[in-house]
């Protein structure tokens, strides 16, 4: 079936990295196509643009969410930021489908 074949090769190309031990932090790389890529980031910059241009005052449901938070212990002398991005699960199909490979997770 040449969709079997496509997701065995989508999955060789991906290559896993450790960056963290405690806690795990890993990356995947080529885990998105360009295209992907492009998509994912533009849910994000749309919402953006949305606020920035005064048509935000309400949050529609399928809109991704921003979440900007300060990430420092009370005794750290630096402070800095956190921006993290919230999208519904209907938003983001092809990465839920794609986890669900990488974990060997067949859903049943």
């Amino acid at each position: 079936d040449d969709d079997d074949k496509n997701t065995k090769d989508e999955i060789q190309k991906w290559k896993l990295n450790l960056l963290h031990k405690d806690p795990p932090v890993f990356t995947v790389e080529n885990f998105f196509t360009p295209r992907e890529c492009e998509r994912y980031k533009s849910l994000a910059l749309e919402e953006e643009d949305r606020f920035a241009f005064g048509d935000g005052n309400e949050k529609k449901r399928d809109s991704a969410v921003k979440i900007t938070s300060p990430t420092f212990a009370a005794s750290s002398i630096s402070k800095r930021t956190s921006t993290t991005w919230f999208c519904r699960y209907e938003m983001v199909p092809t990465l839920l489908a794609k986890v669900q490979r990488l974990l060997g997770d067949s859903g049943g």
